[in-house]
């Protein structure tokens, strides 16, 4: 994976030698991204710069350097990225210099436009192309979101970079947060797209090609439509045995793929099926040599899977390594990692260290089984909700609604679950409710930042399971999942890599009835029937964890002297807090009364940002 960043200095107010020494800053700023290699390029008369930092996967040669320039000399592309069907066009471009997925990109983005280009490659990437004939420039992110891509304007100045931090170093940079974005965060736990932290700048939207003229004016092409892949009624019309045999081909197909690389590939493998499977794949493709798998373990039963992952990896023959995960562990994450937004999903903490340990021994490359969940119904809370919202079918209305208005009106009432079933019984509407199980906590008392309506990007669909799951989709997988997986992935120079985020996977999950997403109770049905074929029955069976971290536990423990000199009352009221009412928390927590580590860790995760947002 790379870093990138660029400036356009559209009314020529600069010198080119200050746009110059402020990608420079930022390059330096991403080298994590990239500590193998970095480059710039600039065209003075246009007001240009483009910089780039790269982890070398493919070619690692200087064939693969970056900004690249076309064969033609008319393009130059700046990427961060792979994209896993490269080699299917190699054959198709004469001008082919070197062995990069980087140097085809551009060469198609010249012989078909970047739209159409991003249309035809599949994988996971964010990249910038100028085209010097037209004085034009675009910016793409891939169909999920997998690669972060921020853009917005300082002054004259239009910028883009893979990382908010970098742009502490602009011109005329004042850093203004954005208060719908920070009241997204409390809400949440993450700023979701196309939001940004800071004032004037957003995500670039997935599966969106953006075109800005040397003009200013800016034109959005989306190359690929989430709402345009969702049939009308699921293709009920494949038996099971069919759709298992679709599945295991475009999943071995995809797995293959992301092997492919000019340097150790690993994989995460958790107690899960859909690592078990993605892994269990890489091993029957890699044949007589043992993949080298890694999992995490903590020393709180409720939370550990490592056993699961063991059975698994004996079961498939890779070459295993857990590592068991503490307070002390998670401290020094939070010392070494970064999160370029305020991030607040525990699993980060997981997540990084995991990323560490792979890391550290020698590969260079994971797979995992990220994006499973959402494209065939994975997560308890589809099910959960579904038939909350049947059993209660029989009360009127106007009694769910008073009961949960009456209900949130009792201070006696502390319990966060409890809360959340009030909530959802004052609405009739399916994403009113979905809503409210995604919010994280009630924020009324805590904060003093103005709370705004949280955007849905839903729409009704054919069932409310496949409604709940596009939500997910839409907002919860590139905000939270793919955030937290490209950060912790990052901070230790190491690329993860997916099969189930593939387009044509996650197309074929759309086209599912509902008894093969969800049958009898059962999360993941046809994904779980495939896993029977080949990974141990026990683990297909087990019930699902997620991947949490003891917080309340280490909160208490190894995390409470750091945690302390974030909770005082100074630093709360200057952030917005009310400070008596988060120590009031925190102190019932010490006292072991209540779990609250998970309502507190918002609040800490966004002081601990708010301190170190400038870190480089």
């Amino acid at each position: 994976m790379c870093g990138i960043v660029g400036v356009w200095d559209l009314k020529h107010r600069y010198n080119p030698e200050t746009l110059r020494e402020f990608v420079t800053q930022v390059c330096e700023a991403l080298r994590w991204r990239g500590p193998d290699d970095g480059g710039m390029w600039s065209d003075d008369q246009s007001g240009i710069v483009l910089g780039h930092r790269r982890l070398s996967i493919l070619d690692l040669s200087p064939g693969g350097h970056q900004p690249m320039v076309s064969a033609s000399g008319r393009y130059v592309i700046i990427y961060n990225g792979e994209v896993y069907n490269a080699l299917d066009y190699r054959d198709t471009f004469s001008t082919l210099q070197g062995q990069s997925d980087t140097e085809i990109l551009l060469e198609g983005c010249e012989a078909w436009g970047p739209v159409e280009a991003c249309r035809r490659f599949r994988g996971m990437f964010a990249f910038a192309l100028w085209d010097s004939a037209t004085k034009t420039l675009y910016l793409a992110r891939d169909r999920v979101g997998v690669k972060p891509l921020y853009w917005g304007k300082v002054e004259s100045l239009f910028v883009f970079t893979s990382e908010l931090k970098a742009l502490h170093h602009c011109p005329g940079w004042k850093g203004t947060l954005c208060q719908q974005a920070v009241s997204c965060f409390f809400q949440l736990g993450y700023v979701m797209d196309p939001l940004a932290i800071y004032e004037g700048f957003q995500k670039l939207v997935p599966g969106t090609v953006m075109e800005i003229s040397f003009q200013g004016s800016m034109v959005s092409h989306c190359f690929w439509d989430h709402k345009t892949l969702i049939h009308e009624t699921p293709l009920a019309f494949r038996s099971t045995e069919e759709q298992l045999r679709i599945l295991e081909n475009l999943l071995l197909d995809n797995v293959q793929r992301r092997m492919i690389c000019d340097v150790p590939v690993g994989a995460f493998l958790s107690g899960g099926i859909d690592s078990g499977l993605v892994t269990a794949m890489m091993q029957k493709l890699q044949k007589n040599t043992p993949v080298h798998s890694f999992s995490i373990g903590f020393g709180v039963k409720a939370y550990n899977e490592a056993h699961s992952a063991e059975a698994v990896a004996r079961h498939i023959g890779t070459q295993h390594l857990t590592t068991y995960m503490t307070g002390k562990d998670a401290l020094d994450i939070l010392f070494e990692a970064y999160w370029d937004e305020p991030f607040a999903d525990s699993s980060q903490l997981a997540t990084a260290f995991l990323c560490k340990q792979a890391r550290s021994h020698g590969v260079l490359v994971c797979l995992s089984g990220d994006g499973g969940d959402e494209s065939f119904a994975g997560y308890t809370r589809y099910f959960a909700l579904e038939m909350l919202r049947r059993k209660l079918a029989w009360i009127p209305s106007w009694v769910r609604k008073a009961v949960g208005t009456l209900g949130l009106r009792c201070a006696w009432i502390s319990r966060q679950k409890v809360k959340t079933l009030l909530r959802v019984l004052k609405t009739d509407d399916l994403y009113e409710s979905y809503k409210e199980i995604c919010t994280q906590q009630p924020t009324k008392g805590l904060w003093k930042v103005p709370l705004f309506p949280l955007p849905f990007p839903g729409t009704r669909l054919w069932d409310s399971i496949a409604s709940m799951q596009y939500w997910d989709m839409l907002s919860y997988l590139p905000g939270d999942i793919l955030t937290k997986v490209d950060r912790a992935s990052m901070a230790y120079g190491l690329e993860v890599r997916s099969p189930f985020l593939d387009q044509t996977v996650i197309e074929y999950g759309w086209t599912l009835p509902l008894h093969h997403r969800i049958y009898q109770g059962q999360s993941k049905y046809l994904l779980r029937q495939l896993a029977l074929k080949w990974i141990p029955r026990c683990v297909v069976h087990n019930k699902k964890m997620g991947f949490g971290v003891p917080l309340g536990h280490w909160l208490r423990t190894d995390l409470r002297q750091w945690a302390d000199a974030l909770l005082t009352s100074e630093s709360l009221n200057e952030a917005g807090f009310h400070a008596q009412a988060i120590r009031n928390l925190w102190s019932t927590h010490l006292k072991e009364k209540a779990d609250f580590g998970y309502r507190i860790w918002n609040t800490l995760m966004f002081l601990y940002w708010i301190q170190n947002r400038k870190r480089i």
